[in-house]
């Protein structure tokens, strides 16, 4: 979130509080109805300016090409569900399909962290996204603590 965006939410929280302590006016040359409805108005617009110029804070989420496979990194499961959502409705948007099959979830545990998420928690499209243990791609494993030794034992099991 960029420093406007803040201002802006600031903004909008004073010009609501002081709408809703001057008795909710509703007569459209209220100056507090005004104030109300031009702070919401900007606040939405920086919200706009700031998903257009291809940055949530300071994220980069745009690119000229088109990703074959995505990870969406979160630290809590509100965040992922947050970007779950803004990958499908860009993949909507841009007319092509997130195949359901393929995404799942694999929480990695860091040193100084650790997420519990439960099966049926998140979800794409309305349908429960599966949490797996470990996943493959293009030969690589991937899981949770030591994934070289996963991909070496499957390339072993391969070779026999």
């Amino acid at each position: 979130m960029n420093d406007a965006i803040k201002e802006a939410i600031k903004k909008k929280k004073l010009a609501f509080y002081d709408w809703k302590i001057n008795g909710h006016p509703k007569e459209s040359d209220s100056i507090y109805l005004k104030k109300k409805k031009l702070t919401t108005h900007i606040l939405r617009k920086e919200c706009r300016l700031e998903v257009d110029s291809g940055h949530i804070g300071n994220i980069s989420c745009c690119a000229p090409t088109c990703a074959d496979d995505v990870a969406i990194i979160a630290n809590n499961p509100i965040e992922l569900q947050m970007l779950v959502n803004i990958a499908v409705n860009f993949s909507k948007r841009e007319g092509y399909t997130l195949q359901p099959t393929k995404s799942i979830i694999l929480s990695v545990n860091t040193s100084s962290r650790s997420i519990e998420i439960e099966d049926n928690l998140l979800h794409m499209n309305n349908n429960p996204m599966p949490v797996v243990q470990h996943s493959s791609h293009i030969g690589i494993q991937k899981c949770q603590k030591n994934s070289a030794k996963l991909t070496v034992d499957e390339n072993i099991k391969k070779a026999r």
